[in-house]
């Protein structure tokens, strides 16, 4: 009296074959928002462990002065100023620049800015090519370069490592370590962004450019702006740890 039904097989391979056209197409923004989330969540990390190191290196010296105070009398481009810094963070690996017997195979060969050109120079950028006067290895996978100064370090960090893409505001931020650059207008959403005075979201003012189209501490920076075109530029690290969210890309054919 009752009759079975059953799908056959063409109506069976139909079915995983629009699965399979639905899972291709979601699976890259299901991916993208994973690896967009870790980031976040890799500079988050970054900026409290670079602001604890920087807090512990001033306790450990009794510097109750700002971190550019403490710093004065270094010597341009010499790694070791960082060193008193760097013993309070995990570093696996390191590298200075003109020392060929360094391993700098952590590090990626290309990185790009916010317009999505190749960084270009020999410093100002985080790759084999452009890691300024150091650059170090974390035991998280983070990697970090810098350009030394005398009472500051200009900071670039790349939150995955040599993972791609290696581009400014997606997987690559700035800070500015000391060198007195404060900001007037916090009151009115400008300026800092919570961190503390010695650790700034923004590159210190050079024309690298790695930095090209970010705000500089030089100038006034907007930290919910995101154009480069406007308003000194985008302050993609301040954004990021404001919102909790990566800024938009921005295409090189938008300037």
């Amino acid at each position: 009296m009752f009759r079975l039904k059953a799908f056959t097989m063409a109506e069976i391979l139909i079915t995983l074959g629009i699965i399979g056209i639905i899972a291709a197409m979601t699976l890259p923004t299901i991916i993208e928002k994973q690896d967009e989330k870790a980031n976040v969540t890799s500079l988050l990390k970054f900026a409290s462990t670079i602001s604890q190191a920087v807090n512990k290196y001033k306790a450990d010296t009794e510097c109750t002065s700002k971190l550019s105070d403490c710093l004065t009398g270094n010597s341009d481009a010499v790694c070791s100023n960082f060193d008193p810094i760097a013993k309070n963070m995990k570093i696996i690996s390191s590298a200075k620049r003109g020392n060929n017997t360094d391993d700098i195979s952590w590090l990626p060969d290309k990185a790009y800015n916010y317009y999505g050109e190749e960084q270009s120079g020999s410093y100002g950028g985080i790759s084999k090519v452009t890691f300024g006067d150091c650059a170090y290895a974390l035991a998280d996978g983070i990697i970090f370069s810098l350009d030394i100064n005398p009472t500051n370090f200009d900071l670039i960090v790349d939150v995955n490592g040599k993972k791609r893409p290696n581009r400014v505001g997606r997987d690559i931020f700035f800070f500015t370590l000391g060198g007195d650059a404060n900001f007037n207008g916090t009151n009115t959403g400008w300026g800092n962004s919570g961190l503390t005075k010695d650790v700034y979201p923004y590159p210190l003012g050079n024309s690298y450019n790695t930095f090209k189209g970010t705000c500089k501490v030089t100038m006034k920076c907007n930290p919910t702006n995101l154009d480069p075109t406007k308003n000194n530029g985008a302050s993609l690290t301040s954004y990021v740890l404001l919102t909790k969210k990566l800024p938009p890309l921005y295409s090189s054919s938008n300037h």
